[in-house]
């Protein structure tokens, strides 16, 4: 759809504001009618007495294993049929938590921070497609002209993930605005704005201080009386931590069966825009209806709130291109959030009414496969996901490390890989499991689990840096270089690991991570082979795989020329791999070097006959070097 006559562009016209009271009439007529007028047994995702049974087993069922903590709620054409909570929101004072308790809602806050720029955006007062040096004068100039607002709001502005990394964190914690800002300022881009995504709260950030600078207005203010209040969600608010909030959840972690408080180590400025909204399951439900029915905005730029843009994501929303129900693509709508003591998510089905809303106080990611579970159900068709609940494997993994050791945690990890019994969220749930215990203060058990994930995925950056903080937290400086400089390695692109390295007093990490690496860069792929022997005796020496992945990173920070040596070494030492040739011909292609691309291609058909992408690339340029 053409953005041109949309509000927001250089011709947009105002839009008159709606009055308090006819958004919540339109809200709650739309709560008793379906939009569309089917009704709850139409579309794709049919309701009956029978399947809203089994929606309430299935949730039983993952409570009972400890991976349900919280509220949970299923809307089909905006009428609720299945709301309930499960465990405690407080276990001091036994109080459960139901459909009214208020969570921390981490990343879903997203979607209200961009709802909140296209609401000026169609008053106006901000323009998608201009940069952010028209509304943020104090933002460095180098910064602020290169980003757009549509650029911040679709995570492609090329900005870190956070605003500031976990070292400096430690000395230099961000408490007001003016830190906010100061910290920004410091950043540098990652990549050029508008050319691939990166998820990043800092775009968030700066887009909440964009609302405040365009409405003269506070942000909590401004979400307060321009949103909420509007749709009547009376228990919604942007809110510190800190702050008394009424009936809200207590935020727990789960440590070998027992809970613990759990807080969060970020200050609340820091989530100014990308989170810390607290709501509850019922009021996005009203949310849900509000925007059905464009009642803050209008019907096109509620379109696209739901349009993607480079990647599977729209303004402040996940757009996933490959759910399929019964073979066909769903327009889905989602968003996951996780914080500490705190997991979420939110699923709208724009084609078939059906609304998935699930919020916890404790972090675990069964929240998420429970809402899969639900449109199993409803759909009558089981998506290819596993329906039926299984434990998380983190529990007995962490009982076996502090018990019996890394060996013994580590095969049994394995073994479970291989049967089926436990879900395995793989290395994401260790780095989860690893960061939960060096937030609640248990650096030592961190460390351990850190080790395990080294041991379990050695070539992957995250198990490295997140080993890299802890032993900083620790005390170990120089084993938190190493494991930086190890992360940066295997991952280029790891920002937070060359951030911390600059903070160590590091100029350019990504020279000094390894000799062989460093070597090649300055003298070339013959001056590599050496090195790789003595590292090989030592057990040392990196794989083909990764040595491959290095030479991608550099490629794509636009180091081209440093990379085609690093592929030329891969050939070089790994000369029976069809993969290395491919890549290497791929990087050769892009440089222009068409004769010596097409001999890498070729080379990679000759040891894998099988390799259709190597055989396509040969075809495309043989046609050219035909026609030329």
């Amino acid at each position: 759809m053409s953005e041109e006559g949309w509000p927001g562009a250089k011709s947009r016209q105002k839009v008159a504001p709606w009055s308090a009271a006819a958004a919540i009439f339109i809200l709650f007529f739309a709560c008793l009618f379906s939009p569309s007028g089917r009704a709850l047994a139409g579309g794709r995702f049919q309701s009956s007495p029978e399947k809203i049974r089994r929606i309430g087993d299935l949730a039983a069922a993952y409570f009972d294993l400890g991976m349900l903590n919280g509220s949970f709620l299923v809307a089909l054409d905006g009428q609720i049929i299945f709301e309930k909570g499960y465990g405690l929101a407080n276990l001091e004072w036994d109080i459960p938590n139901s459909p009214d308790t208020v969570f921390n809602i981490a990343s879903l806050s997203k979607q209200f921070t961009a709802a909140a720029v296209m609401m000026l955006a169609e008053e106006g007062k901000i323009g998608y497609d201009e940069p952010v040096s028209q509304y943020l004068p104090w933002l460095r100039r180098d910064l602020a002209e290169r980003m757009t607002i549509r650029q911040l709001l679709t995570h492609t502005a090329g900005l870190p993930d956070e605003p500031i990394c976990p070292v400096e964190r430690m000395n230099h914690p961000l408490q007001t605005k003016d830190d906010l800002v100061a910290a920004i300022n410091r950043m540098d881009l990652i990549f050029a704005p508008g050319t691939r995504f990166s998820y990043s709260n800092v775009g968030y950030n700066i887009l909440a201080l964009i609302v405040e600078a365009q409405s003269g207005m506070d942000f909590a203010d401004f979400l307060r009386q321009k949103i909420f209040d509007r749709l009547g969600m009376s228990g919604t608010r942007w809110i510190g931590a800190r702050c008394i909030i009424e009936n809200r959840a207590q935020g727990y972690f789960s440590f070998l069966g027992r809970k613990e408080i759990e807080e969060s180590e970020l200050a609340d400025i820091e989530m100014l825009g990308p989170g810390d909204i607290y709501s509850s399951v019922r009021d996005l439900w009203k949310w849900d209806r509000a925007l059905a029915n464009n009642v803050l905005l209008s019907e096109q730029a509620t379109n696209l709130m739901f349009t993607t843009h480079k990647s599977d994501y729209g303004f402040g929303w996940e757009l996933p291109s490959d759910f399929y129900i019964n073979g066909v693509t769903q327009r889905l709508a989602m968003h996951t959030g996780r914080g500490p003591g705190a997991s979420s998510i939110i699923m709208r089905f724009l084609d078939d009414g059906l609304l998935i809303v699930g919020l916890q106080n404790i972090q675990r990611s069964g929240i998420v496969n429970l809402g899969y579970g639900v449109t199993n159900i409803l759909a009558g068709e089981p998506n290819g996901r596993e329906p039926d609940p299984k434990p998380l494997v983190e529990d007995e993994v962490l009982r076996r490390l502090l018990s019996q050791g890394v060996d013994a945690a580590g095969a049994f990890y394995r073994e479970a890989q291989k049967g089926g019994s436990y879900r395995m969220p793989g290395s994401g749930g260790l780095n989860r499991l690893a960061y939960q215990l060096l937030r609640s203060g248990r650096t030592a058990q961190a460390l351990r689990v850190f080790e395990l994930f080294q041991v379990l995925y050695p070539t992957q950056s995250i198990a490295y840096d997140g080993y890299a903080e802890a032993l900083a937290i620790a005390g170990d400086k120089d084993s938190s270089i190493a494991n930086y400089q190890k992360a940066i390695e295997l991952n280029l692109n790891n920002v937070a690991a060359l951030r911390a390295l600059k903070t160590f007093g590091i100029s350019d990490p990504t020279r000094l991570t390894s000799p062989l690496y460093r070597e090649i860069l300055d003298r070339g792929a013959e001056a590599g082979p050496k090195i790789f022997a003595d590292l090989e005796k030592s057990g040392q020496a990196p794989g083909e795989t990764v040595i491959n992945a290095v030479a991608y990173n550099l490629f794509r920070n636009g180091r081209k020329s440093e990379a085609l040596r690093l592929f030329e070494f891969n050939t070089l030492t790994f000369p029976q791999s069809w993969n290395a040739w491919d890549s290497y011909g791929e990087a050769l292609q892009d440089t222009g070097k068409t004769e010596l691309a097409i001999r890498s291609y070729r080379k990679s058909v000759e040891l894998n006959p099988q390799n259709k992408t190597a055989i396509d690339k040969l075809r495309e340029l043989e046609k050219t070097k035909d026609r030329s």
